[in-house]
């Protein structure tokens, strides 16, 4: 019971890190201007107001400080066993590193083809909105990190130590990282997404292989949304056919098999 206790503490942790986020950046509101107090205090923002809060290099250094307040607490009270986000010396990499390219392009098809399908293919670059420097380290390296932290180790690791069989808690974990990422057009890539790092982390025992599974995933989810800023990834996916992306859906699932087939064979 106490591991359950621990997974829902670290799901909890997930939300805190947004609470903990807003925290910090009324605080540069008024480190700004002290006279923001009063807009804090009344909840009276002005468009002034949301653009300081909500600027990319305030959000971004708050979402690091809030994340590394987060993993603190996390470690320090066990949710999170801390030797699992620094092991490595059991990870094949000569097996892992083509399980972890296989699954990358295997969940890009998968998303490829669900926005496609959903929203039509111009809109798979995602928003053109300008993430700045601290944003972008964030959503790329730090984010990542918290993330497998608080869904695998915190989340699947405990549930896994309680004596859950381990594949359904895989799909638990999976489906709770899924349903919290809020978007019903993400809800199955990002589900696949989860059960894809859920399984790196109990083939590794640490959540450096799934991280950087996610790393490569927000890199290239920024890189597209730099690239549909200025106008090149739009034009390049709008001069494919339907046919064209049918084989790079194809194409990407063999690679991805063949390299989790071989990860998993030696396992």
């Amino acid at each position: 019971m106490q591991k359950y206790l621990k997974a829902i503490i670290a799901l909890f942790t997930f939300y805190a890190v947004n609470w903990v986020t807003e925290l910090l950046t009324q605080l540069a509101l008024i480190f700004h201007n002290p006279q923001f107090i009063t807009a804090i205090l009344t909840g009276e923002y002005t468009q002034e107001h949301y653009g300081i809060m909500h600027s990319p290099e305030v959000l971004g250094t708050s979402y690091i400080l809030a994340a590394v307040i987060v993993i603190i607490f996390l470690v320090n009270t066990g949710v999170i066993d801390k030797s699992e986000m620094v092991r490595t010396d059991k990870i094949k990499w000569v097996y892992a590193i083509p399980g972890i390219i296989g699954m990358f392009i295997f969940y890009y098809a998968i998303e490829f083809a669900m926005t496609y399908l959903f929203t039509g293919v111009t809109d798979i670059g995602g928003s053109t909105y300008n993430y700045g420097i601290m944003l972008s380290i964030y959503l790329i390296l730090v984010c990542p990190l918290v993330e497998e932290g608080i869904f695998r180790a915190g989340v699947l690791g405990n549930l896994i130590k309680e004596g859950m069989n381990k594949w359904i808690a895989v799909a638990i974990s999976a489906l709770i990282f899924g349903i919290v990422h809020f978007s019903w057009t993400k809800l199955l890539p990002t589900t696949i997404f989860g059960f894809m790092t859920g399984w790196l982390y109990i083939k590794s025992k640490s959540i450096v292989p799934s991280t950087i599974l996610h790393i490569l995933n927000n890199g290239t989810a920024i890189l597209l949304t730099f690239l549909t800023a200025n106008g090149i990834h739009s034009s390049m996916i709008d001069g494919m056919s339907n046919v064209i992306i049918t084989i790079i859906c194809i194409f990407t699932l063999i690679i991805a098999t063949i390299g989790t087939a071989l990860y998993a064979k030696k396992k």
